[in-house]
Protein backbone atom coordinates (compact mmCIF):
# COMPACT_ATOMS: atom_id res chain seq x y z
CA UNK A 1 0.00 0.00 0.00
CA UNK A 2 1.52 3.24 -1.03
CA UNK A 3 0.09 6.20 1.34
CA UNK A 4 0.32 9.86 -0.21
CA UNK A 5 1.34 12.15 2.58
CA UNK A 6 1.89 15.50 0.19
CA UNK A 7 -0.47 17.39 -1.64
CA UNK A 8 -2.63 15.90 -4.53
CA UNK A 9 -1.37 15.40 -7.85
CA UNK A 10 -3.27 18.38 -9.68
CA UNK A 11 -1.26 20.77 -6.81
CA UNK A 12 1.87 20.89 -8.96
CA UNK A 13 2.67 24.25 -8.18
CA UNK A 14 5.47 26.63 -9.61
CA UNK A 15 6.43 29.43 -7.01
CA UNK A 16 8.15 32.27 -7.64
CA UNK A 17 8.87 36.05 -6.60
CA UNK A 18 7.83 38.94 -9.05
CA UNK A 19 7.78 42.53 -8.71
CA UNK A 20 4.28 43.92 -8.56
CA UNK A 21 4.88 45.76 -12.06
CA UNK A 22 4.02 42.14 -13.58
CA UNK A 23 0.63 43.19 -11.56
CA UNK A 24 0.38 45.96 -12.42
CA UNK A 25 0.82 45.57 -16.64
CA UNK A 26 -0.99 42.26 -16.84
CA UNK A 27 -4.81 42.93 -17.24
CA UNK A 28 -6.22 39.54 -18.13
CA UNK A 29 -7.24 38.02 -15.08
CA UNK A 30 -10.40 36.07 -14.36
CA UNK A 31 -11.25 37.53 -10.36
CA UNK A 32 -14.14 35.73 -10.41
CA UNK A 33 -13.59 32.27 -11.29
CA UNK A 34 -16.85 31.05 -12.85
CA UNK A 35 -17.76 27.24 -11.16
CA UNK A 36 -20.06 25.87 -14.63
CA UNK A 37 -21.21 22.57 -12.29
CA UNK A 38 -21.79 25.03 -9.72
CA UNK A 39 -23.31 27.78 -11.30
CA UNK A 40 -21.43 30.17 -9.54
CA UNK A 41 -18.19 31.71 -8.67
CA UNK A 42 -15.64 30.74 -6.75
CA UNK A 43 -14.50 34.14 -5.38
CA UNK A 44 -16.51 36.29 -3.23
CA UNK A 45 -17.07 39.63 -4.49
CA UNK A 46 -14.98 42.43 -3.33
CA UNK A 47 -15.55 43.30 0.42
CA UNK A 48 -12.68 45.09 1.46
CA UNK A 49 -14.73 48.86 0.64
CA UNK A 50 -18.18 47.28 2.07
CA UNK A 51 -16.34 46.29 5.49
CA UNK A 52 -14.72 49.45 5.52
CA UNK A 53 -18.46 51.95 5.12
CA UNK A 54 -19.89 49.59 7.64
CA UNK A 55 -17.44 49.85 10.50
CA UNK A 56 -17.25 53.52 9.37
CA UNK A 57 -13.69 53.81 7.79
CA UNK A 58 -12.86 55.51 4.95
CA UNK A 59 -14.28 53.01 1.72
CA UNK A 60 -10.13 52.81 1.07
CA UNK A 61 -9.07 52.11 4.27
CA UNK A 62 -8.19 48.31 3.87
CA UNK A 63 -6.56 49.03 0.58
CA UNK A 64 -4.59 51.70 1.95
CA UNK A 65 -2.80 49.38 4.83
CA UNK A 66 -2.27 47.30 1.88
CA UNK A 67 -0.29 49.88 0.60
CA UNK A 68 0.98 51.47 3.58
CA UNK A 69 2.28 48.06 4.14
CA UNK A 70 3.85 47.41 1.05
CA UNK A 71 5.68 51.15 1.78
CA UNK A 72 6.94 49.48 5.02
CA UNK A 73 8.78 46.28 3.23
CA UNK A 74 5.96 44.33 4.67
CA UNK A 75 5.00 40.98 3.34
CA UNK A 76 1.99 40.73 2.12
CA UNK A 77 0.99 37.41 1.44
CA UNK A 78 1.35 35.31 -1.67
CA UNK A 79 -0.58 35.33 -4.79
CA UNK A 80 -2.10 32.13 -5.93
CA UNK A 81 -2.59 31.97 -10.03
CA UNK A 82 -4.32 29.79 -12.08
CA UNK A 83 -2.37 29.86 -15.36
CA UNK A 84 -5.49 28.87 -18.51
CA UNK A 85 -4.53 28.74 -22.36
CA UNK A 86 -7.48 29.97 -24.62
CA UNK A 87 -7.90 29.85 -27.95
CA UNK A 88 -8.64 33.79 -28.31
CA UNK A 89 -6.79 36.71 -27.73
CA UNK A 90 -5.10 37.18 -25.12
CA UNK A 91 -4.67 33.30 -24.97
CA UNK A 92 -3.43 33.63 -21.82
CA UNK A 93 -6.00 33.87 -18.11
CA UNK A 94 -4.95 33.94 -15.05
CA UNK A 95 -7.61 32.67 -12.86
CA UNK A 96 -6.99 34.39 -9.28
CA UNK A 97 -7.67 32.23 -6.45
CA UNK A 98 -6.02 33.67 -3.55
CA UNK A 99 -5.29 37.44 -3.77
CA UNK A 100 -8.27 39.02 -5.45
CA UNK A 101 -8.68 41.87 -3.07
CA UNK A 102 -5.03 42.61 -2.70
CA UNK A 103 -4.61 43.01 -6.30
CA UNK A 104 -7.60 45.06 -7.01
CA UNK A 105 -6.70 46.97 -4.21
CA UNK A 106 -3.07 47.52 -5.99
CA UNK A 107 -4.79 48.38 -9.40
CA UNK A 108 -7.23 50.82 -7.60
CA UNK A 109 -4.05 52.64 -5.94
CA UNK A 110 -2.21 52.73 -9.67
CA UNK A 111 -5.28 53.84 -11.28
CA UNK A 112 -5.78 56.90 -8.61
CA UNK A 113 -9.10 55.77 -7.13
CA UNK A 114 -7.51 56.29 -3.49
CA UNK A 115 -3.96 57.62 -2.34
CA UNK A 116 -1.75 57.08 0.61
CA UNK A 117 -1.36 59.84 3.37
CA UNK A 118 2.20 61.72 4.23
CA UNK A 119 2.17 64.76 6.92
CA UNK A 120 -1.60 65.35 5.98
CA UNK A 121 -1.06 65.43 2.36
CA UNK A 122 -3.03 63.08 0.14
CA UNK A 123 -0.72 61.27 -2.63
CA UNK A 124 -1.86 59.73 -5.47
CA UNK A 125 0.15 56.84 -7.56
CA UNK A 126 0.96 59.32 -9.95
CA UNK A 127 1.80 62.35 -7.87
CA UNK A 128 4.47 59.84 -6.32
CA UNK A 129 7.97 61.26 -7.39
CA UNK A 130 9.79 58.83 -10.03
CA UNK A 131 11.92 57.23 -8.00
CA UNK A 132 9.08 56.12 -5.48
CA UNK A 133 7.19 54.31 -8.40
CA UNK A 134 9.66 53.09 -9.75
CA UNK A 135 10.26 51.40 -6.06
CA UNK A 136 6.85 50.51 -5.76
CA UNK A 137 6.70 48.63 -8.98
CA UNK A 138 9.83 46.32 -8.16
CA UNK A 139 8.43 45.60 -4.50
CA UNK A 140 8.69 41.89 -5.06
CA UNK A 141 5.74 39.72 -3.87
CA UNK A 142 5.70 36.06 -4.04
CA UNK A 143 3.47 33.72 -6.34
CA UNK A 144 2.54 30.61 -6.71
CA UNK A 145 1.13 29.25 -10.31
CA UNK A 146 -0.60 26.37 -11.43
CA UNK A 147 -0.74 25.84 -15.20
CA UNK A 148 -3.64 24.75 -16.69
CA UNK A 149 -0.81 22.62 -19.40
CA UNK A 150 -0.19 20.93 -16.65
CA UNK A 151 -3.59 19.94 -15.73
CA UNK A 152 -6.48 21.72 -16.63
CA UNK A 153 -8.45 21.55 -12.74
CA UNK A 154 -12.43 20.32 -12.54
CA UNK A 155 -14.25 22.55 -10.51
CA UNK A 156 -14.08 20.42 -7.25
CA UNK A 157 -9.98 21.14 -7.52
CA UNK A 158 -10.20 24.54 -7.39
CA UNK A 159 -12.44 24.47 -4.76
CA UNK A 160 -10.52 22.27 -2.85
CA UNK A 161 -7.22 24.53 -3.53
CA UNK A 162 -9.60 27.69 -2.23
CA UNK A 163 -10.26 25.39 0.65
CA UNK A 164 -7.00 24.66 1.42
CA UNK A 165 -5.53 28.34 1.05
CA UNK A 166 -8.41 30.04 3.03
CA UNK A 167 -9.41 27.58 5.47
CA UNK A 168 -6.43 27.11 8.09
CA UNK A 169 -6.05 28.55 11.38
CA UNK A 170 -8.00 31.11 13.18
CA UNK A 171 -8.48 34.85 12.56
CA UNK A 172 -7.26 37.69 14.65
CA UNK A 173 -9.79 38.90 16.19
CA UNK A 174 -10.30 42.64 16.28
CA UNK A 175 -10.34 42.96 19.93
CA UNK A 176 -6.82 41.50 20.29
CA UNK A 177 -5.70 43.29 17.65
CA UNK A 178 -7.01 46.20 19.20
CA UNK A 179 -5.58 45.34 22.78
CA UNK A 180 -2.23 45.34 21.11
CA UNK A 181 -2.49 48.33 19.73
CA UNK A 182 -3.19 50.07 22.61
CA UNK A 183 -0.33 48.82 24.29
CA UNK A 184 1.72 50.08 21.80
CA UNK A 185 4.30 52.81 23.11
Amino acid sequence: MSVNFFAPEYQHLRYSSRGLECILRENHFDFDVFLPSLGRNLQRELVWEKEAVKRGLDRYEYHRKLIESIFAYNDFGKIVLYKKCIDVEPYIIYQVIDGKQRINALLDFVNGKFGIFREGVEYFYNDLPPRIRGKFKNTVFNCCEIDSQWKELTDDELIDLFISINDTGVPQTDEYLKELKAKRK
